[in-house]
Parts: C-alpha cells; structure tokens; sequence
C-alpha cells in the first residue's frame, strides 16, 4: 500500500521486498485524503449523504429506462422526500431523454463533475457523470 510520498511509499523505513509503483509520490493515501476531489473523499460524502438522509436507507426504490445499456436512472422516495440518481456508465457524453416525470428541480446531494440542481426532460451527461438530486 503506498501510503504516503516518504521513501518506498511510506510502508517501510527497510527496502521492501517488492518493488514500489513508480507513481506512489503521487498516488498515495496521504495525497488521496488531502485532495477534495479523490475517490477517497467521494466516498466519505457518500457514507455522511446514508447517515443523513433516511431516504436513501428507507425510500422506496423504483429503477427508470431499464434497458438503456449506458445509463443507471432510479428513485427513491420516502413521505414527501425523493431523490433521483443518474449516471453514465461510458467514456462519452450521453444525452438522455428522461419521463416528464423526473424533470426536477431540488438539492444536488453529490455530484462528480459541477453542481447539477435542475434537470429537464433532456439531460447531457459527461463521460462517467453520476449525480444525485433531492426533492422534498
């Protein structure tokens, strides 16, 4: 495990047996927790938005355009709260047309490219975007 940019990764103060990834003054726990934007912080913003919100525990799930093969769209609802996901599993922009059901207009609880708080019957998606927006 590289943990940090110290010598061999920040695993041993000994030369380890196996060879280091050149990359680990880069790529690193210490570098992942200080940045922001790392996969690392994505996922604690995660484990805070479950805690938080009991809508993503306790909704109800229902899944929407089951058989495009690029995206990921459901919902889930609890009393007057829900919360619509959307994500393009691809390495290119996708547009979606999505039911007028779902053009929403609420809180962006997390997103992996800019803050998305509004979303019409058409929505382009960037390579990978993923989003989740609450409405109550």
């Amino acid at each position: 495990m590289q943990w940090s940019a110290a010598p061999y990764g920040g695993f041993s103060t000994g030369v380890p047996w196996i060879e280091v990834n050149p990359n680990y003054s880069k790529v690193n726990a210490e570098a992942a927790i200080n940045d922001e934007k790392s996969i690392w912080n994505h996922y604690r913003k995660l484990i805070a938005l479950r805690k938080n919100h009991p809508v993503i525990v306790y909704g109800e799930y229902r899944s929407w355009l089951d058989q495009h093969p690029d995206v990921f769209v459901y919902t889930r609802t609890l009393d007057r709260s829900w919360i619509i996901v959307v994500a393009n599993f691809t390495p290119r922009e996708i547009t979606l047309s999505l039911p007028k059901e779902l053009a929403i207009n609420g809180e962006c609880l997390i997103c992996n490219y800019e803050s998305v708080h509004m979303i019409g019957e058409t929505v382009e998606l960037k390579p990978y975007e993923t989003f989740a927006i609450e409405c109550k």
